[in-house]
């Protein structure tokens, strides 16, 4: 928090305050694009911003244009904006006596995750690591910190592959938001694997967790859904769960779904596949209210009743991959994926 701020700073100090206390839908909308507006004033415009996304080993990395769009996706930046507040202040009961070494993981140009909590924490209380893929992005982040009068707070900008990267300074803790719905597209499992093995207080991650689960939905032959059945849990990613990359998911078919569905025409049926995260200290971002946690539909032809099915794709690969594999008795046909419900 500065001595003697500039409008800038003060500006951002009002719009922390509205996302933190802001409770209707239109308030959020309002401070998030409150926030680009500002950054755009203090970091590099929008317009300005290279529209290139880079490939890793584990997903895409995309472009600082579109990493500066999806701040307007209010649920899930207001989300990370409290929840990352509360990563800190736990953070800080651990380590009395010090500041709380915070890395921010594919921190975009205008990483709503930090410039926040320099409001709300001195810069002996918190100390800012930022990681990005792309120079601009850390360009853009070190001309904002000038700009705001908070440059004083970040410890390092590192031009670095996030899923591989090895700290010198370990941070206590640490905040990646690089992900798309089922957690594929983006590098969000390699980098949160790399980075939680990492951060000197164990579990202080956000997203505290991200779960996947699955289900039937049913449509009659005018597409519309009359019938959803739930199997199971497909994915659970914390801080205690293991460095996988692939998802290899069984789930046995009662034959109660089929005697549900016996009596339709042609029934359509997919899995839907249904994010949820837990952003932490129980600030969750439910099922299609972000860009996020959209459902991604993968249709599958029954054929012959298959007793079970497995669920299978690569972590950070693209949605269309998914692919659902019935058992012996079933003949898959081609699926086809949708987002959204």
């Amino acid at each position: 928090m500065r001595n003697s701020p500039n409008s800038e700073y003060r500006e951002l100090k009002r719009i922390t305050k509205a996302m933190l206390w802001g409770f209707r839908d239109c308030t959020k909308r309002r401070t998030t694009k409150a926030y680009l507006a500002l950054m755009e004033k203090v970091a590099t415009p929008f317009n300005e911003l290279p529209k290139n996304s880079e490939k890793t080993n584990y997903g895409t990395a995309i472009s600082p244009s579109t990493a500066g769009k999806v701040i307007l996706d209010y649920r899930r930046t207001i989300a990370y904006v409290i929840g990352a507040k509360r990563l800190v202040e736990r953070a800080q009961k651990v380590v009395a006596g010090r500041p709380v070494v915070y890395a921010s993981m594919g921190t975009g140009p205008y990483d709503p995750g930090v410039f926040p909590l320099t409001t709300m924490f001195s810069s002996k209380q918190l100390q800012i690591i930022a990681v990005d893929l792309h120079q601009a992005n850390l360009d853009s982040l070190e001309k904002a910190a000038n700009n705001l009068g908070v440059i004083d707070y970040f410890v390092d900008f590192i031009l670095a592959d996030a899923t591989t990267l090895q700290f010198i300074t370990k941070p206590d803790v640490a905040s990646t938001e690089t992900m798309c719905p089922a957690l594929t597209e983006e590098p969000q499992v390699a980098i949160y694997n790399n980075t939680k093995k990492q951060i000197l207080i164990p579990g202080a991650m956000i997203p505290e967790e991200v779960c996947i689960s699955a289900f039937f939905v049913v449509r009659d032959s005018a597409y519309k859904e009359t019938y959803k059945f739930p199997l199971g849990e497909v994915l659970r990613l914390n801080s205690n769960s293991p460095d996988c990359l692939e998802v290899n998911k069984g789930f046995e078919i009662p034959k109660e779904f089929y005697r549900k569905i016996s009596w339709m025409c042609q029934p359509k049926i997919s899995i839907r596949l249904r994010t949820a995260i837990t952003v932490f200290g129980g600030i969750i971002i439910l099922p299609n209210k972000s860009s996020i946690t959209d459902d991604i539909d993968v249709e599958f032809n029954v054929c012959n009743k298959p007793s079970t099915i497995t669920i299978q794709y690569v972590l950070g690969a693209s949605y269309r991959d998914i692919k659902v594999i019935g058992d012996q008795r079933d003949l898959q046909k081609e699926s086809r994926i949708r987002i959204g419900s």
